[in-house]
């Protein structure tokens, strides 16, 4: 984020977390560097340092939306062999 923010290569930048650890670089992309971000949230409650970066957007991710983005389970890999989703995220 901060490379592209240095070099201009965005008008927007969204971040899919809600780690607060994050907070010091999306502010010097911010203010610092000009560039407005949005946040999309993956739980239900949003960080509160986050929140107070003012960022354009804050929405959370519907589980609906989790749920149609995911691959096909199986997904196969080729040799025979293939890759099983956890049971949780049917």
């Amino acid at each position: 984020m901060l490379l592209d923010a240095f070099r201009k290569d965005c008008d927007l930048m969204v971040l899919v977390s809600n780690d607060s650890d994050l907070c010091e670089p999306l502010r010097m992309v911010k203010e610092e560097l000009g560039v407005d971000i949005g946040i999309l949230n993956p739980f239900d409650k949003p960080s509160h340092w986050l929140r107070q970066l003012q960022p354009a957007f804050m929405k959370p991710i519907r589980e609906g939306v989790v749920r149609a983005s995911q691959l096909p389970d199986p997904v196969p890999l080729g040799d025979g062999k293939e890759v099983h989703r956890p049971k949780e995220w049917a």
